[in-house]
């Protein structure tokens, strides 16, 4: 297989946890100059076709230009990931537009390995975090480049899209993601409890903010916090069931309005501890505690 081929079909890995999003009603639209088409998706003028962006909104993009696939590039060499994405909801951009960011994304991937291997050995688990967080970037890009269309251009690669995949972008982004979870599982075997209940019970406020008007769980609500070496938050999880809410929803087919409705209110909770700094430790510490909605 050339290298263009692969690399196509690796950015469509990318994508495949949001296939089965996008074959739901889209969580917003922004058709114009089309017409929207309530639980449907867009209805797009001449040059112009429907697809969704990473947050499965959906969109009516123009046929990419040359000018345009120049601008995206820049946006890229600048790592204004952000811009890029915008951009990239206005056009529909092709094999060769998704091609040629790909070589970006490697070229500036490929050099961060060694970093991030050495912040994780050192417990600075919150710095790979960041490192990954702007691969997330990158993958919302790809996501928005390629839209609603994936599910097409997968027939296309079939059993190919995860060769690929393998051969192109495992090498690269398994190390990370292994860092990442051996730097927390070293941080988790340290109790501090004493540490993450004291910053909780001077916080209450922020976070009960954030699930105001939410039903009661089933059960309690509570977390796992990961404090890394350098005192900052490295992992946040979240465990809790909101049994009456899910129910309801779920009757009503709202499986997106429901992840839309607690994953808000996650959110918020998230940014609430994300907040919060300790004293540098050696390797860490983390603790299970629970809050009070």
């Amino acid at each position: 297989m050339k290298y263009d081929a692969r690399m196509r079909a690796a950015l469509l890995v990318l994508i495949a946890m949001s296939l089965e999003a996008a074959a739901a009603p889209p969580t917003g639209y922004a058709c114009a100059p089309g017409a929207t088409n309530k639980g449907v998706g867009c209805t797009c003028p001449a040059k112009h076709r429907e697809k969704r962006d990473a947050e499965n909104i959906a969109v009516c993009a123009a046929a990419p230009t040359a000018t345009a696939l120049q601008q995206l590039l820049a946006l890229l060499n600048k790592s204004d990931l952000v811009a890029a994405t915008e951009l990239a909801r206005k056009y529909d951009f092709d094999e060769k537009g998704q091609q040629e960011a790909a070589k970006i994304f490697v070229k500036w991937l490929a050099p961060l390995r060694e970093p991030v291997a050495l912040q994780a050995s050192r417990g600075q688990c919150s710095a790979v975090n960041k490192t990954l967080a702007v691969v997330g970037q990158w993958r919302a890009l790809f996501l928005t480049m390629i839209g609603t269309h994936a599910d097409k251009r997968y027939k296309e690669y079939k059993d190919d899209v995860m060769d690929a995949f393998i051969d192109k972008l495992d090498e690269l982004l398994e190390p990370m993601t292994s860092n990442l979870a051996s730097c927390i599982a070293t941080a988790s075997k340290d109790d501090g409890t004493a540490q993450i209940k004291a910053a909780y019970d001077a916080n209450k406020e922020p976070i009960k903010k954030c699930f105001d008007g939410l039903p009661e769980t089933k059960g309690p609500l509570t977390t796992k916090i990961v404090v890394d070496a350098d005192g900052a938050i490295a992992d946040i999880k979240f465990f809790a069931i909101w049994t009456d809410l899910d129910v309801k929803l779920i009757n009503q087919r709202l499986e997106m309005v429901r992840l839309d409705e607690i994953g808000q209110r996650e959110t918020c909770f998230r940014k609430a501890i994300e907040t919060w700094k300790f004293k540098p430790n050696a390797r860490g510490f983390a603790a299970t505690i629970t809050v009070a909605k």
